[in-house]
């Protein structure tokens, strides 16, 4: 379907009802653009004609087309926001301030998110017609015409009603309702669930927010789990979060702010805390990071931060904590999830009187100042692979290059005299993958470097096309991480033997190795005295979403490889770790064919790029 301007339609239904005879025009597009009835003009706060606003790159990077003719993207809002209840018996019930300053706010808001267009149904224009009619006529007609390329988030602050017995779902009431049971003037959430499932089917991602009592309701026999991913920013996806569960209670903060439900959602999101992770990070020499934005925030993520927010928070009422937010799917197979944009935060960087431009780096560092890490969100970079073990069972290998990875690091050896029983088999079944190999060496800190490297050369076979070996260092806390070795934890000791062994397997297999290691090994072990090396840095958690505080990396050495997920399921394989390299294809190939440190190369320009 072909989308003409606004003055276009009109012109084309002059000439078609003049021809056919008839006065009268159908409904003319708003001034402001949306084509929408008259009476309806008002209702968009914000309104951006076709191809005006550039889509963010941090969208159109993650919803692509192999159709160079597909419509461009386009991101709805459609808030409501019910404040004034003027039939309620209460004259303090009449008023509902949170609502208010939750609308407001929304609005503001996703104007900063980029969104094409925010409609606001407030008090007397929600009614149940309205509602209806942007739910289910204009957004679904929006979104089919552009081949479901489009992003829609629905927004409720206001009141909720429970349901009418113990177990049936609630409502959301509207302004004209007299109570929380006028049938008339509620909207049932069983009978709004389908609805949404509906527009979330036609749309790329969506997203339901509601920010009312007893809005848990909406997951009553809608869609299931199954499939439901809410971190995964490239596939399709439809999600609703409640403010509060079925049968609970959701609270304003105060007369003067919104709901603590929504006031998080954006405190999450804007301050790039919600996601750390992908919001854009930088660490400085001593391992201190800063959130400057520019990346993304997922669904997952930000229902974490909120439900943290939930819990910490005291209810000033009740003195314990506010109850907890519901989350889930909408439909079956909900494989993507919506994401929100992190704002640059200032635009510099700043720490002790410092400024950075981030627009200039490398990928893992600020050009020319390779002790200021960068963390931009692990799927903007465009290299990306993984290590596995015997631990990992049997792998899939054929899915990892059709997801699209590169590489495949495999454990070889630990110590003197393991080696991985899986070792062989995953090369060949790597190599036949069509995947880069390498292998990786875990480190005996109670071993010598002649033992170990014994060890390694037994197994590992001497191939040129391989990547370069990697030590692994499994240290944590000022020692070793495994029990057995924590008594080996002389820093100078281990220094000695760690140069011992990488220049023995530099010389064997004519490529220095990769030094691998969490924040607190190449703190305590590495700091800069092995700047030699490519570093491959160990930050994640467990579930692959977030850090606490986002990864971290002190020193002055760039990472090269950043694990950024572990022990995860990924394209069908267990228990793998997922890692992206920091650079260019060119840079990648220097580092694989030599073993070298191009990461530090290019953040001080000390060596220029081969060719």
């Amino acid at each position: 379907m072909v989308l003409f301007p606004p003055s276009v339609r009109r012109l084309i239904y002059a000439v078609i009802w003049g021809a056919i005879g008839l006065a009268a025009l159908p409904a003319a597009a708003c001034d402001n653009g949306p084509d929408v009835d008259d009476e309806k003009c008002h209702l968009f706060a914000h309104y951006a004609q076709d191809g005006s606003v550039a889509v963010d790159e941090n969208i159109s990077s993650r919803i692509t087309s192999d159709d160079t003719t597909a419509p461009s993207i386009r991101s709805f809002a459609l808030i409501i926001s019910i404040n004034k209840y003027p039939n309620f018996n209460r004259p303090e019930d009449r008023v509902l301030e949170p609502a208010r300053h939750d609308k407001e706010n929304l609005v503001k808001f996703f104007g900063e998110q980029k969104f094409d267009e925010i409609i606001v149904l407030e008090n007397e224009d929600a009614t149940k017609d309205n509602i209806d009619y942007f739910l289910s006529d204009y957004l679904i007609n929006q979104s089919k015409a552009r081949g479901g390329r489009t992003r829609i988030v629905f927004a409720y602050s206001g009141h909720g009603a429970p349901g009418p017995s113990e177990h049936s779902p609630g409502s959301l009431v509207l302004s004209a309702a007299r109570t929380g049971s006028d049938r008339t003037n509620t909207i049932r959430l069983n009978e709004l669930a389908p609805v949404l499932k509906n527009l979330a089917s036609e749309s790329y991602h969506f997203l339901a927010l509601l920010g009312s009592c007893y809005s848990g309701g909406i997951f009553g026999g809608v869609g299931d789990t199954l499939g439901q991913n809410q971190f995964f920013a490239r596939a399709r996806g439809g999600h609703a979060l409640s403010a509060t569960a079925a049968d609970d209670l959701a609270y304003g903060l105060s007369n003067s702010q919104g709901s603590l439900f929504f006031n998080s959602l954006m405190e999450g999101v804007n301050s790039g805390w919600a996601d750390p992770t992908y919001a854009g990070i930088i660490s400085f020499q001593d391992g201190k990071v800063q959130v400057v934005g520019g990346g993304i925030a997922r669904l997952g993520a930000v229902t974490g931060y909120i439900s943290s927010k939930l819990e910490l928070t005291p209810n000033p009422v009740t003195k314990k904590p506010f109850p907890q937010l519901e989350s889930g799917s909408l439909y079956a197979d909900t494989r993507g999830a919506f994401f929100f944009l992190v704002p640059k935060i200032g635009g510099q960087v700043i720490n002790a009187g410092l400024e950075v431009s981030l627009n200039d780096t490398t990928g893992s560092a600020i050009e020319n100042r390779p002790d200021i890490k960068v963390f931009s969100a692990p799927d903007s970079y465009s290299i990306l692979g993984v290590d596995v073990s015997h631990h990992s069972g049997d792998i899939p290998w054929k899915n990892f290059k059709e997801a699209g990875l590169t590489f495949a690091f495999m454990k070889a050896t630990e110590g003197g005299t393991f080696v991985d029983p899986k070792f062989k088999a995953n090369w060949a079944a790597a190599r036949h993958a069509e995947l880069d190999v390498g292998a990786y060496h875990v480190v005996n800190f109670c071993k010598d470097a002649k033992t170990q490297f014994d060890n390694i050369k037994r197994v590992v076979p001497i191939d040129q096309s391989a990547l370069p070996i990697v030590i692994d260092l499994e240290w944590y806390d000022n020692g070793p991480g495994i029990p057995s070795q924590q008594g080996c934890n002389n820093v100078a000791k281990v220094r000695t033997m760690l140069h011992a062994l990488g220049e023995q397997i530099a010389e064997r297999f004519g490529k220095r190795p990769v030094m691998y290691a969490h924040e607190a090994g190449i703190r305590d072990l590495l700091s800069d005295q092995f700047n030699e090396y490519p570093l491959w840095l160990q930050d994640w958690t467990k579930d692959g979403s977030k850090s606490a505080s986002g990864p971290s990396l002190s020193g002055n050495n760039p990472w090269t490889l950043w694990q950024y997920a572990g022990n995860t399921d990924f394209a069908g394989a267990k228990n793998v770790d997922v890692n992206a390299f920091f650079g260019t294809r060119e840079q990648y190939d220097q580092f694989s064919h030599a073993g070298e440190n191009v990461a530090l190369q290019v953040a001080t320009e000390a060596v220029p790029l081969k060719k």
